[in-house]
């Protein structure tokens, strides 16, 4: 199954979820499907075009073929994707089985090192982007 169906299943679930407790009787006898399809339909037009697709005025159809195209490749780049980090684990493997215990430490430390380096300037990002927040004085 494709990311595809996950998402829009799970889209569905999460409206039904969300929106299931409340009350629906200014809906009158509104049918479950069609609660549903309007929901799938909802996330259908909600789906992501190509980089700059969107800025190109595709017309509708344009723009179902082109989600057949990218379903249609879906499948296939998803499982290149994944054989893509296998061969690179057993390339990084093979390399490492090459090094001293000393060259594994250290090699060891780097990694976490530049791990902990990543950390702190996404922490950084994320601290500068609320400070960017307006408050409410800012406004007035």
């Amino acid at each position: 199954m494709s990311r595809m169906f996950y998402f829009c299943v799970t889209t569905m679930l999460m409206f039904v979820a969300f929106f299931g407790g409340y009350d629906v009787s200014a809906q009158g006898d509104a049918d479950p499907a069609d609660i549903a399809r309007q929901a799938s339909e909802e996330t259908e037009r909600r789906r992501p075009l190509p980089t700059y697709y969107g800025k190109i005025g595709v017309t509708d159809e344009q723009r179902e073929q082109l989600y057949g195209i990218q379903d249609e490749y879906h499948t296939q780049i998803d499982a290149l994707q994944r054989q893509i980090k296998q061969l690179i684990r057993e390339r990084d493997d093979r390399m490492e089985q090459l090094l001293t215990p000393g060259q594994k430490l250290r090699l060891q430390e780097l990694r976490e090192e530049a791990r902990r380096r990543a950390q702190q300037r996404q922490s950084a990002r994320s601290s500068e982007a609320d400070s960017d927040a307006p408050t409410d004085s800012d406004g007035e």
